[in-house]
């Protein structure tokens, strides 16, 4: 049979890291988490995916951009006018230079003029992402609109090596609705 190879790439999950094989254990890479969100941008025309990116997201290199350029000039305005009203992020707790260490995502809902965060351990959100999150906030002001920032405290995660996982399986629920208020009261199994 011809199956096209495109369809078969935006119908399924992707496969399994090689990595995976060999250590079970082994986390998802920022490969792994923009694969499976770029499906979720092809499936879901409201939904866009800024990321995976590092904790330090803003940090100016030496000709004066961002580390995540898409980001630091992420303007809800112009999103709105894209007609993307869903925004899922997800972030690495390390800096840009070091290997990686936790998986956390941040999720904007804009008909609902929601900005949600979710870390599996159930930990605050970060100084940094709360900046992004205000500059939302501030940025929805402009236009009328009053975003809301929740955070999950609810410890999800027990092990070390799901929390990509648990932050895409937060972003994908979102997409389809699922209300916030199911991770702050039910264990993500």
């Amino acid at each position: 049979h011809n199956i096209d190879t495109s369809l078969l790439s935006d119908m399924f999950a992707p496969t399994s890291p090689e990595q995976w094989k060999k250590n079970p254990q082994e986390w998802l890479t920022t490969v792994d988490i923009q694969k499976v969100m770029s499906q979720w941008e092809k499936a879901d025309k409201d939904f866009k995916f800024l990321g995976p990116s590092p904790i330090d997201y803003d940090t100016h290199q030496v000709f004066g951009e961002c580390v995540w350029e898409e980001i630091c000039k992420f303007d809800i305005k112009d999103t709105i006018k894209k007609g993307k009203k869903k925004i899922g992020l997800i972030f690495n707790l390390d800096k840009h230079t070091q290997p990686g260490s936790h998986w956390v995502a941040l999720y904007i809902d804009i008909p609902k003029e929601k900005i949600y965060y979710f870390d599996s351990y159930g930990d605050d959100i970060p100084k940094q992402i709360h900046k992004f999150a205000k500059i939302v906030k501030q940025q929805g002001a402009g236009i009328n609109m009053d975003f809301d920032i929740k955070i999950n405290k609810k410890r999800h995660q027990y092990s070390e090596s799901e929390c990509g996982m648990y932050s895409l399986y937060f972003i994908i629920q979102l997409i389809h609705d699922t209300h916030f208020k199911t991770f702050q009261l039910e264990k993500v199994p």
